[in-house]
């Protein structure tokens, strides 16, 4: 059984801040696939957000610089729990909802400690209050890209291409094989 539960995560800005670029080129993805020309630039693009969302969701790792709004429950009380989508650069606010009918009181920063506050994933400890199963929090913070992002740039390409060649099938939705076996190895558990 994990320690904590991820219920609706929320990205706040992404594909609207204007920072935003993906790891993969559409150029590095028409060589890839050794297309020519720009009659699928358009859906491309699309296929690489497509991509890249998957292969973030699936690795809980950003791969572009976002704000992301987490609500989690911590099924053991005074255990730490991770926020998702690391790399985390730095935490906007933390409330805690006592109970599902309850007003959300605000719980300062200065009230709670990351695990490990020099590394890229921020766990948080709940030890200063007991949480029972209806009870959670909501965390505002920002994530950047990881330092190296060239193994989750193949993960893409190999993405793209499956969901280029399958864009007309029910498939396109799946990994392919060879983006699967890529991203097993990249997925942060934490279990």
């Amino acid at each position: 059984m994990s320690r904590f539960l991820i219920g609706p995560v929320t990205i706040v800005n992404d594909n609207t801040d204007i920072y935003l670029t993906e790891p993969v080129t559409v150029q590095e993805v028409k060589d890839y696939l050794q297309l020519v020309g720009t009659g699928y630039d358009g859906p491309l693009a699309i296929f690489i957000t497509t991509a890249r969302k998957q292969i973030e969701n699936y690795c809980n790792v950003s791969l572009t610089a976002k704000i992301v709004r987490a609500q989690i429950r911590n099924t053991i009380s005074s255990k730490p729990f991770p926020l998702p989508y690391s790399p985390i650069v730095s935490v906007t606010s933390l409330v805690w909802k006592r109970c599902r009918s309850t007003a959300v009181d605000q719980v300062y920063l200065t009230d709670w400690w990351f695990v490990d506050p020099d590394a890229d994933q921020k766990w948080i400890s709940s030890g200063r209050c007991t949480i029972d199963r209806n009870q959670g929090f909501i965390a505002l913070y920002t994530t950047m890209p990881p330092a190296d992002v060239t193994p989750f740039k193949q993960a893409i390409l190999s993405q793209v291409g499956y969901i280029y060649n399958n864009r007309d099938s029910e498939n396109a939705e799946q990994f392919s094989p060879e983006t699967k076996g890529l991203i097993d190895s990249l997925r942060i558990n934490y279990f």
